[in-house]
């Protein structure tokens, strides 16, 4: 019987150095080539995970809010809170930048 699960690999089946097994504990054999894996250039290695991720997920640093992310879902404070810090600090920068850009 043929496993009905998806068995994708993300490099040809040269590149192993071992037959990779079925993820599924059937012990079917039979994988195909994910291309829309291979294309992808979305992949990011910044600090917010300790592996290769997708560029602005969760916890990826170039997400916008990967400060309200990481401080309500990681140290657990409150997001009120944390939304009421975020908000005042960009109110606070606004006000600089129109003070610099003024110049009397």
């Amino acid at each position: 019987m043929q496993c009905r699960g998806r068995n994708t690999l993300a490099h040809r089946l040269e590149w192993y150095k071992r037959t990779p097994k079925c993820k599924h504990g059937c012990g079917c054999n039979r994988f195909y080539m994910d291309k829309a894996r291979l294309r992808r250039t979305d992949y990011c290695v910044c600090e917010g995970y300790h592996h290769t991720h997708r560029i602005k997920s969760a916890y990826c640093v170039h997400n916008p809010n990967y400060e309200l992310h990481s401080r309500v879902g990681r140290y657990g404070e409150d997001q009120a809170l944390v939304l009421a810090e975020i908000a005042a600090r960009a109110k606070q920068t606004e006000l600089e930048l129109e003070l610099a850009a003024c110049p009397f």
